[in-house]
């Protein structure tokens, strides 16, 4: 693909700790080993995304040229997540992105980019900050041993919708960032949780969404608000966009009763354990059952049953505790995949290890791979480029 012909996909949901770092993170590395050109993008200010990653020797080398970093003799000073800066021996292991990018304060990042409104201001910022002003591909972009390409968070990112809100056109400069970068046949965004001008404008810069979301109710309502929300940016009033919501997968599984409800619930489905405590009706078949139930209708206004609803399923959606994930205008369940992510041990180790389970360094078996190969092959197939 050619420059600005990359398929751009933010991973979005408006609940935070549903596996949205973790799919980005393990989708575009399926991508990248499978050969593909892949850049993801940490706007979470938190910096997730960026400690799933592993800086290159040659991508340290770099930035130790630009006065960035300093790995003379095999030893660097690293932030971390909580406690004091420390020294690293570079012969023991290589940090994380985030360990080695995120509390950077004299350098370029993703922040200062968002929060400059033009080339001049950038240059000002730069003439303050004491760096040299560059391309995004020199100043921004760090390589990782997943290879995958990787925009890292900072700490400025904490402030920023706090001085973006001020901006009119804060939502359109992630999108003015990235459409300036070239080479790569894939970007993945990993949003922020909070709902602001950062997950906006993420959704601007790519109009192709994976929705992320958990097995409990709470976070099927979450869906559904983001959904809409994503179909109110497409209203010609609002951005005007055609936004493609490639997949909804369920994500961080676990074996229990709550997972599995819901898992048949949001696929349409009532769950076979409902019937445990009750009779099936006769010759009962769920696609006969009207619209309205699936958006959690049982009785009409007047408190009589809906028609084509049996007496037996009068409770369900009380029982239930969700619904499947309708909007007021579309059904997105045929969006659902039909497999789920769940939680295995092996993720959390290639997390610790700052990795992914395709890093080839990393050696344990996970049968998640294949899920996450999966969600890859969604994107190729439907992903819309960027012109």
């Amino acid at each position: 693909m050619g420059k600005n012909q990359a398929v751009r996909v933010a991973v979005s949901n408006h609940k935070g700790g549903v596996g949205k770092t973790t799919t980005t993170a393990h989708v575009s590395s399926s991508m990248a080993q499978s050969g593909d050109n892949v850049l993801v993008v940490d706007c979470d200010p938190q910096g997730t995304l960026s400690m799933h990653f592993t800086p290159t020797i040659k991508s340290l080398r770099r930035f130790m040229d630009k006065g960035v970093l300093d790995i003379s003799n095999r030893s660097m000073t690293i932030s971390r997540a909580s406690g004091p800066e420390m020294k690293l021996d570079l012969n023991q292991r290589l940090p994380s992105v985030y360990e080695a990018f995120y509390n950077r304060k004299m350098m370029d990042n993703i922040a200062i980019r968002l929060i400059a409104g033009s080339q001049n201001e950038y240059e000002q910022y730069a003439e303050m900050r004491g760096f040299t002003p560059g391309p995004v591909e020199e100043n921004l972009i760090v390589s990782t041993t997943d290879g995958v390409d990787i925009i890292p968070a900072n700490a400025q990112m904490k402030g920023l919708e706090k001085v973006l809100s001020g901006e009119t056109d804060a939502v359109m400069r992630l999108k003015g960032l990235l459409d300036s970068v070239s080479g790569y046949d894939y970007v993945f965004i990993d949003t922020p949780a909070s709902i602001g001008t950062v997950k906006d404008g993420a959704v601007i810069a790519s109009e192709n969404v994976i929705i992320p979301m958990q097995g409990e109710g709470t976070s099927v309502e979450a869906s559904r608000q983001h959904l809409e929300d994503l179909e109110d940016m497409e209203r010609a009033g609002s951005f005007n966009l055609d936004i493609n919501v490639l997949a909804i997968v369920p994500n961080e599984i676990r074996n229990d009763g709550e997972a599995e409800n819901v898992l048949n619930v949001i696929r349409k489905k009532i769950p076979p354990n409902y019937w445990t405590h009750r009779q099936t009706p006769k010759n009962f078949d769920e696609s006969t059952l009207p619209d309205k139930f699936w958006t959690g209708r049982v009785h009409n206004d007047d408190g009589s049953l809906l028609e084509g609803v049996p007496e037996v399923l009068t409770d369900f959606w009380t029982e239930m505790g969700c619904r499947p994930l309708i909007t007021t205008k579309n059904d997105y369940t045929d969006r659902v995949t039909p497999f789920e992510i769940r939680t295995r041990v092996a993720i959390r180790r290639a997390y610790s290890q700052n990795r992914t389970l395709f890093d080839p360094g990393f050696k344990e078996e996970c049968d998640m791979k294949e899920r996450y190969d999966h969600i890859a092959s969604l994107v190729r197939k439907n992903g819309k480029q960027q012109t």
